[in-house]
């Protein structure tokens, strides 16, 4: 069995407690902006998601007897992204 955690997609929960970290959440029409709803998706570039995303995992691996997991990142829907401040500046700096 290989466990896997859906990143930066359904990631919309976390908006009930840290809600600056997700983007768009329950924006809708949902199906416009995300593969089922609630809308909403981590901002993959704040450092505080990033930050959350490393701890997240670090523990994930603590947990697991094996040294395989998946993250999916198959479903990232762009147009939640669309308008966000970050968007240019900040992927330039950072990429």
């Amino acid at each position: 069995m290989i466990v896997e955690i859906d990143i930066p997609g359904h990631t919309a929960s976390i908006h009930h407690s840290r809600p600056e970290l997700v983007v768009g959440y329950a924006k809708e029409p949902w199906e416009e902006f995300a593969n089922e709803p609630p809308a909403g998706q981590l901002r993959f570039m704040d450092d505080g998601a990033k930050s959350l995303v490393v701890s997240l995992l670090e523990r994930l691996g603590n947990l697991l007897p094996s040294p395989y997991f998946g993250t999916g990142g198959d479903e990232i829907n762009e147009k939640i992204y669309v308008g966000q401040t970050w968007s240019h500046e900040e992927w330039d700096c950072q990429s």
